[in-house]
């Protein structure tokens, strides 16, 4: 069939335009087709009026069609809403209120969203400011627990009482006024059970004080709040007020105070996530008048070892941070520390140096061999630091050292020698050489390099370990293993004793002498004093306090 270019533009409008297609149906099923169109096309309304406007090309209004459609579009994507999409729906009433040379159509989508970045959601075209859409709810992710927030609240709701029958404390929540013994009293009557098992007794070999410089020694491993939280499986039962840092804080601050020593050493002392080494440590010991030495474990860990001594009565002179990680080596590949100093004491010149160390070993029970490493390396720093004019001067080192007496670790310290070849560790038994001679560490625990100094001849491959000290420990008394009244300083799940302050007594450039000890509970004590942390004491370990004189 042959079309016109009439036709043709008549063909086109009338496929493009509801209206038209209205008019130009024959038959009633068309026109009810028609009808239908026009009620349900979105388009319809608009081309009703633009069909009435003479001035417009049919250009015009295809492209103005296109644009409003696209412009549904955009809102429906969008997602205004029901009442946004009514609002952009042209209708002959609203069209008819308005210029259309006026009307401006509306931006592109990439203005649409820069438009909608920017905060605003002014269409153009229609006269309306309509609001942007709602954002989707947003559950924000929790914070992170605050423990002292909730030990503080559950504090507030419970009052601490003592139950005879159970000889454990509990809480019980006081909806009412009731007669009930205030905390205050009642940490006061622990207080003071603990200090009736915990007295001070003098050493038995002391025999006279002389005129040498007395001083007082106390080693504490404070409990880092970050490793609380991080295992508080081994807390699970016990008071949440105990075990918040706030009132552990105000508790170690109390028995500093109370001991008032003049030189301390402290284990698992935080220093990272928070920093309570700078935010809490050494300001209230700075301001008691101590000076500190510190050391934070390597890797990731966020806690470490420090020594506080009095101003007044020592001055430092050299010191040594410990690393115990070394690479490649397999019995040297944990993150533990230690510190180790040498203290000149003031206005005294007639009085020898003293070398204090403490250390914080490794917690595995069956690692012995990674501990008596450990130990190897700290008692070399100790060795170099202790040896000065061509003789040793007195020395204490102290710790956590996470072992029994019946250990290999605490034969060491405490014989001077041990065989470790063919002992048990974890999965085997130990060699004949527990370290690489490539570290450097002799057989006697002191520096390959520090020997050939002395011009000594180093040795290796002994199977054995020994070192030159004459290490005493200050509870031996009470500390053996097979002893029915044996101290004890933590719980690892039995009451054991781990912490101890080991000192040498006679040595030629002067004397270290034991005056006194407050004595560690004993195991039948712990049933009435109960678990730890708790109001009595502040961290999971007792403190070990001993009184010396050092003389000439």
């Amino acid at each position: 069939m042959f079309l016109s270019p009439r036709s043709l533009f008549s063909f086109r409008i009338v496929y493009l335009s509801p209206m038209n297609r209205k008019k130009s149906c024959k038959s009633p099923n068309e026109k009810c087709a028609a009808k239908a169109s026009s009620e349900t096309d979105p388009d319809f309304e608009v081309w009703k009026y633009l069909e009435s406007g003479e001035s417009f090309s049919h250009s015009t209004k295809k492209k103005r069609l296109e644009n409003a459609r696209k412009f549904l579009k955009m809102s429906q994507v969008q997602k205004i809403g029901d009442a946004g999409r009514r609002r952009n729906q042209f209708t002959e009433t609203e069209l008819k209120s308005v210029n259309l040379d006026e009307i401006q159509l509306p931006p592109s989508s990439q203005a649409e969203v820069a438009v909608n970045k920017a905060g605003s959601s002014r269409r153009r075209g229609t006269g309306y400011n309509i609001p942007p859409p709602p954002l989707p709810p947003h559950k924000p992710d929790p914070p992170p627990p605050n423990y002292n927030q909730f030990f503080r609240r559950v504090s507030e709701k419970v009052d601490l009482k003592y139950r005879d029958g159970n000889k454990h404390l509990h809480f019980v929540k006081t909806e009412t006024r009731t007669s009930v013994m205030s905390v205050k009293e009642e940490s006061g009557r622990e207080l003071n059970r603990l200090e009736k098992v915990r007295e001070w007794i003098p050493a038995s070999n002391m025999t006279s004080q002389g005129t040498g410089l007395r001083f007082r020694f106390l080693s504490y491993n404070v409990l880092a709040q970050q490793l609380l939280e991080m295992n508080h499986q081994l807390y699970k039962g016990m008071n949440p007020v105990h075990l918040a840092w706030e009132n552990r804080w105000r508790d170690i601050q109390r028995e500093i105070r109370q001991y008032s020593p003049h030189i301390v050493c402290l284990q698992e002392v935080q220093f990272q996530k928070p920093n309570h080494f700078r935010s809490h440590y050494l300001p209230f010991f700075e301001q008691l008048g101590y000076r500190a030495v510190f050391k934070s474990r390597t890797g990731d860990k966020k806690d470490g070892c420090a020594i506080f001594y009095k101003l007044d009565m020592f001055k430092l002179d050299q010191y040594s941070l410990v690393e115990y990680l070394i690479p490649r080596v397999p019995v040297l590949d944990r993150d533990n520390i230690g510190v180790v100093c040498r203290l000149i004491p003031r206005g005294r010149t007639d009085i020898p140096p003293l070398v204090v160390g403490t250390t914080h070993l490794l917690f595995n029970k069956k690692r012995t061999d990674i501990r008596l490493a450990q130990i190897g390396v700290f008692l070399a720093e100790v060795d170099r630091l202790s040896f000065c004019a061509g003789e040793y001067c007195p020395v204490i080192i102290c710790g956590d050292f996470n072992d029994s007496t019946t250990s290999e670790v605490y034969q060491l310290i405490n014989n001077g020698y041990i065989e470790y070849q063919g002992a048990p560790r974890g999965g085997g038994v130990m060699p004949s050489q527990l370290v690489p001679p490539s570290i450097g560490l002799t057989d006697t625990c002191q520096w390959e390099q520090v020997l050939q100094g002395r011009n000594e001849i180093p040795g290796y491959g002994s199977g054995k370990f020994s070192h030159r000290f004459s290490f005493h420990s200050v509870y031996s008394d009470w500390e053996q293993h097979d002893s029915s009244n044996r101290v004890v300083s933590t719980n690892h799940g039995d009451w054991t004793i781990v912490d101890f302050i080991f000192y040498t007594n006679l040595n030629r450039r002067g004397s270290l002498n034991l005056v006194s000890r407050l004595l560690l509970p004993r195991s039948k004590d712990m049933e009435s004093i109960g678990r730890i942390p708790s109001d009595i004491c502040p961290s999971d370990h007792f403190p070990l306090l001993a009184d010396f004189i050092l003389g000439s």
